[in-house]
């Protein structure tokens, strides 16, 4: 079932799939981009742990820039974060993150801040449709893969700063929009359907099932689900198919509850180093290591990780 409702949302054929993969396991260094979603970070720790088990002589970078609040569409709710500072946007750091980076490849997932938790509006919807097509062509022109994912849902049943509406009446038209992009030759994978299609079945087992625990930030659920999702459209079906990071891993790793671990403890270094060292306008935020210094400490780790290899 999982398979079918993954297949079905991505929308790729199996040799689209295969060159997908392809084109993840060419690219050296894989920055992603999004919100408070992306910035908390599962899918880029559970990528990294993918991509080391399975290709353990290639030296990937995986560099998670999703900024706290953003968006897309230069949005901002009157009132945001208690009226202490307005909505960051993609734009202001776009050209540095890339030019500083240097990605093989991106990987973006904007859309459920950038209707900023309003009705919805043809303005807004508008704005959302600019951004991510700026978005795409700055990616393209430098000679970069990019890859979409559809927003997350927004669940009102486990939410509150949202119209009951805002899931069906503003995430889901930005989804179908960016979903029709593919025609024009981008690669989309549908986080929104997966995500829908998921809260649908189990619902219907469990009522008080969820995803998120705000309806908005994900939990362990929701978390793997994005990255089986991410999997799946990438082709790697196997790792899809598991029902945890820890059992994708198991194959691969003695320990693998330790090397999940040391991922997300990698993560969250170059995270915060690079956001420091690329700039934005997001207060609050840990200001992370210099750059240098946090590479240091990424290399150790990663010889940590090593070491648990299942070395057949």
């Amino acid at each position: 079932m999982l398979s079918a409702l993954l297949i079905l949302g991505c929308q790729l054929r199996m040799d689209d799939r295969q060159s997908a993969q392809q084109l993840v396991a060419n690219s050296q260094r894989i920055v992603f981009l999004g919100d408070s979603t992306t910035y908390q970070g599962h899918v880029v720790a559970h990528l990294d742990a993918l991509l080391r088990a399975k290709f353990p002589q290639q030296q990937f970078e995986i560099i998670n820039l999703g900024l706290s609040s953003e968006t897309v569409s230069g949005l901002s709710e009157a009132g945001h974060a208690n009226g202490k500072f307005s909505r960051p946007v993609l734009s202001e750091r776009l050209s540095r993150v890339l030019e500083q980076t240097q990605p093989d490849l991106v990987i973006a997932t904007y859309g459920i801040n950038c209707g900023i938790y309003q009705d919805y509006s043809a303005q807004h919807f508008a704005l959302y449709q600019q951004g991510i097509t700026d978005l795409h062509r700055q990616v393209v022109a430098r000679g970069i893969d990019i890859i979409h994912l559809t927003s997350p849902i927004y669940d009102a049943q486990s939410g509150t700063v949202a119209p009951s509406t805002y899931n069906q009446n503003v995430l889901k038209p930005q989804r179908d929009w960016l979903l029709a992009q593919a025609e024009h030759g981008w690669l989309v994978a549908d986080l929104w359907g997966a995500m829908q299609n998921k809260l649908d079945t189990q619902r219907q087992l469990e009522p008080s099932y969820r995803l998120q625990t705000d309806g908005i930030h994900l939990n362990d659920a929701g978390a793997w689900l994005w990255s089986q999702t991410l999997f799946e459209f990438l082709g790697f079906s196997q790792a899809a198919q598991s029902a945890n990071v820890r059992e994708m891993l198991k194959p691969y790793y003695r320990q693998p509850d330790q090397v999940v671990k040391l991922h997300k403890q990698k993560m969250r270094l170059q995270r915060d180093a690079w956001l420091n060292t690329t700039g934005h306008l997001r207060p609050n935020l840990p200001i992370g290591l210099p750059l240098q210094q946090a590479q240091q400490q990424v290399l150790l780790l990663n010889q940590q990780i090593d070491s648990k290899l299942i070395r057949l």
